[in-house]
């Protein structure tokens, strides 16, 4: 690039670690043991809690389970909108709208369990149990939001649609 004095070139995942071993030959590794965080009794109990990637695996499985469903959720019904809407289909519009509410719970409940407490792993008992029902309660409604719109793109004649078929 002119002005910056560098090169630039596009390249593969195979391209950068071939150029990361031909620069590093040797790389550190940790063994033994490690203090880590620790909130000793915070709860009664002692807590330890080890870092982001390892505290709570399954509470971090659903988030990205309830992440996944969302985007999911959101291509469907922004199709199955857009469907409706080109067609002037009043009974499907009435029951899309009124279902998005529920895609936008379940947003809120997914950005809800991403604040520090949660995500990390450092929440209380409890807490983390009202976030698991949260972010159960987002996929249900992500579900179902994908449930109702891929049925009405299914559907062979769109213009019979009654409110109660969508529901």
């Amino acid at each position: 690039l002119n002005g910056y004095n560098a090169e630039v070139k596009w390249g593969t995942l195979s391209d950068y670690f071939e150029a990361v071993h031909a620069r590093v030959t040797k790389f550190d590794s940790l063994s033994g043991d490690f203090f880590v965080y620790s909130d000793v009794f915070s709860e009664g109990v002692p807590a330890y809690w080890s870092g982001y990637y390892s505290t709570r695996p399954f509470m971090k499985k659903l988030s990205r389970e309830l992440e996944s469903n969302l985007r999911s959720a959101e291509i469907l019904f922004t199709w199955s909108l857009a469907v409706a809407q080109s067609m002037n289909n009043q009974g499907a519009l009435k029951t899309l709208e009124t279902s998005f509410g529920g895609l936008v719970k379940a947003r809120r409940n997914l950005a809800l369990f991403q604040h520090h407490d949660a995500i990390t792993g450092t929440a209380k008992q409890f807490v983390t149990h009202d976030y698991a029902e949260k972010l159960f309660d987002g996929i249900i409604a992500s579900r179902n939001l994908m449930k109702m719109s891929a049925q009405y793109l299914l559907m062979k004649d769109r213009n019979l649609v009654q409110k109660k078929f969508l529901q």
